[in-house]
């Protein structure tokens, strides 16, 4: 996909993807604009957590994470 959107790409920067530089939690912060992605809660402490729950299939890539407040990540548990 990165070589399809910049043909001219090549060697390491290639390699670096375009998260280079971010932190998983600093991207999904930025992402995700602060807030709790199921009820949209700002100004909380947000967790980590997996669209597609690794219990069921699910993989630690950044496309799978997003980010829940407590409340909102244990009501889901390992619901897709």
């Amino acid at each position: 996909m990165r070589k399809m959107e910049s043909p001219e790409i090549s060697g390491m920067e290639y390699q670096q993807g375009t998260l280079l530089g971010y932190e998983a939690r600093e991207y999904l912060l930025e992402k995700w604009a602060r807030k709790c992605a199921y009820c949209q809660k700002e100004g909380v402490p947000l967790e980590v957590e997996h669209i597609h729950p690794k219990s069921l299939g699910g993989s630690n890539r950044t496309s799978n994470l997003t980010l829940a407040c407590r409340s909102c990540n244990e009501k889901k548990g390992n619901m897709p």
